[in-house]
């Protein structure tokens, strides 16, 4: 049996008042995309409408961006509005 090498990066994201935790299992850096995906099936919200920020910055979510890559650490939290 393989061992298993795959750990969590936690985030808090921050909605309409609720605060959720967010686990995302990788062997490498969270991705955003990964994160996206996660608030999405939680919450039933499509991608496209999603704008998520740390503190007053939005954070850009093309397939390559990671928590790492933007310098924000884990366990930070992550504020997410939905753009109708």
């Amino acid at each position: 049996m393989m061992p298993n090498n795959t750990q969590a990066t936690i985030v808090y994201v921050s909605y309409e008042g609720c605060c959720y935790e967010v686990r995302i299992r990788s062997d490498s850096d969270a991705r955003i995309l990964d994160i996206l995906y996660g608030l999405q099936r939680a919450l039933c919200i499509p991608q496209y409408e999603m704008m998520l920020c740390f503190g007053q910055q939005r954070i850009d979510c093309h397939q390559f961006c990671s928590l790492r890559s933007l310098g924000i650490p884990e366990r930070s939290t992550l504020y997410l509005y939905r753009c109708l």
